[in-house]
């Protein structure tokens, strides 16, 4: 399906969702801060708005990666920053876990915020129906192995809480229960390709409404309620979530529901969710086509393809190219993040493994200004992200 965004002569013309991008009104009473103090807190509020938004962990790693993607500035001690940053990630994640410990009626495990802010996940997780043993664990990821820093196991696991795994990084908590609802803060995405067992799903939603609730996610099992009413082919949007029913691409139909819409345009959403090819349509003549894979906490591309004009860019390994599946909009961020890294390595290899062919100046002026802009598709759509494009592409020759 294609969607032509921003030009207005299209017969299907919709609007791409800006009120994301809209100013907060300034404070009347201003900070009594100094203007180097506010930079700092301002730079931490950037850098801790980026990970929350894409879904990632509040761990030192991270942090860092924000700080060179936001291009920031860190003008005092890196360390104390990083500290300020992970308080406005573990603020919450304290919240949660105090329910955590509560609903799972053990103690809490030593020590667990150090470990957290030090980069390692806290496990919990229940076993199957008939053995209800509940192990909690502390483990510490070094890329290549794991070291499990402390593990502990409990008899008796609450009901609902079987074959549920709950997992928390510093400022990043999920919560994945069978195979059909995974979770993070106040985004969750629901999928069945049967309403046959509809009432069970609902039944363990609800044993699981602390958790879900200390997450943002009270909403949830009403939303899942709403999906029989669906049409074959139909998609909306209903408050924080877009609902959609279609043809499963293995034969019968899907449902599938998400808290956050993507693009905020129901039909859209609905393809992106049901795993049918996109095509978003701009005015100068560009285009942008994919078809997402969706998988557990991630989300990459079964097909990407840029084009500007006659020029286009294909990509050698879409499924590559990845961000979280509940990050604000997984869709921009997979492709800014891609762009980024690949023409970094064209800048400094002169190749690429992604291109099928190496992009032309013209067309790798329009992938750098994408990669930067804080909105690429809205800044599409009303005409600025290709003028600054023309303008960097002319500047250089």
């Amino acid at each position: 399906m294609a969607w032509c965004m921003g030009d207005m002569s299209c017969p299907v013309a919709v609007a791409i969702d800006r009120k994301q991008g809209q100013e907060k009104a300034k404070d009347p009473h201003p900070n009594p801060l100094n203007s180097r103090e506010m930079e700092d807190v301002e730079a931490i509020e950037a850098v801790a708005q980026f990970l929350e938004d894409n879904a990632r962990p509040f761990t030192p790693r991270e942090i860092r990666k924000a700080i060179e993607r936001k291009d920031i500035h860190v003008g005092g001690d890196l360390e104390a920053f990083i500290w300020e940053v992970q308080e406005r990630g573990l603020t919450k994640t304290r919240e949660i876990l105090e329910v955590l410990w509560g609903f799972l009626d053990i103690p809490p495990l030593d020590g667990v915020e150090k470990w957290l802010r030090d980069g390692a996940l806290l496990e919990a997780w229940g076993s199957t129906p008939g053995a209800p043993d509940l192990d909690v664990a502390i483990v510490m990821d070094y890329g290549d192995s794991r070291s499990v820093v402390q593990r502990k196991s409990f008899s008796g696991a609450r009901q609902y809480f079987d074959l549920t795994s709950f997992n928390a990084k510093a400022g990043l908590e999920t919560i994945h229960s069978l195979s059909f609802v995974y979770g993070v803060k106040e985004r969750a995405v629901f999928e069945v390709s049967s309403l046959n067992h509809l009432e069970s799903y609902l039944e363990r939603l609800r044993g699981l409404r602390p958790i879900l609730s200390a997450m943002g996610l009270s909403d949830l099992e009403g939303a899942v309620e709403r999906l029989p009413k669906l049409e074959k082919g139909e998609s909306r949007i209903e408050g924080p979530y877009v609902l959609a029913r279609d043809e499963n691409p293995w034969g019968g139909d899907i449902w599938v529901l998400r808290r956050g819409p993507i693009f905020g345009i129901p039909e859209l959403d609905g393809t992106l969710l049901t795993k049918r090819e996109a095509t978003l349509r701009f005015p100068g003549d560009v285009e942008f086509s994919f078809r997402i894979a969706w998988m557990l906490g991630s989300m990459s591309f079964d097909r990407l393809r840029i084009r500007w004009g006659e020029e286009e860019v294909d990509f050698r390994h879409p499924h590559m190219i990845s961000a979280h599946s509940l990050a604000k909009n997984p869709v921009t961020e997979a492709i800014q993040s891609g762009l980024i890294a690949e023409i970094a390595k064209l800048e400094v290899h002169g190749k690429s493994e992604q291109f099928r062919y190496l992009p032309s100046p013209k067309m790798l002026a329009l992938l750098k200004a994408f990669s930067k802009h804080e909105d690429p598709f809205g800044a599409l759509a009303e005409g600025r992200l290709l003028a600054h494009a023309k303008a960097e592409f002319f500047l250089d020759f």
